[in-house]
């Protein structure tokens, strides 16, 4: 049987940092135009990208979250041994 052990998400402050730096740096498209109904047949439209990136670079509270995910999703990390990998380290909420 694996050897199971707790997991807790801890993502360090300098790695917020640097997604923060990324985002401020995000280099967006030209808009393409479409027909009606027809915005999203390339893709998803710049306006939705840039409100998502703003959301994420200003809006969201990645320390509430964290602590919400460790506190009410118990998790788990355990090496599973596969025929033609090795060992994996694998991570699960249960």
């Amino acid at each position: 049987m694996a050897d199971i052990k707790p997991f807790k998400i801890n993502v360090s402050d300098e790695f917020l940092e640097d997604l923060k730096k990324r985002l401020e740096l995000t280099r967006y498209p030209h808009e393409l135009e479409f027909p009606q109904g027809k915005e999203r047949s390339y893709g998803t439209p710049r306006n939705t990208v840039q409100e998502l990136v703003e959301y994420w670079k200003n809006g969201f509270d990645w320390r509430k979250a964290e602590n919400e995910l460790n506190t009410k999703l118990p998790q788990f990390t355990a090496d599973i041994d596969t025929e033609d990998h090795g060992a994996l380290n694998v991570h699960f909420a249960h």
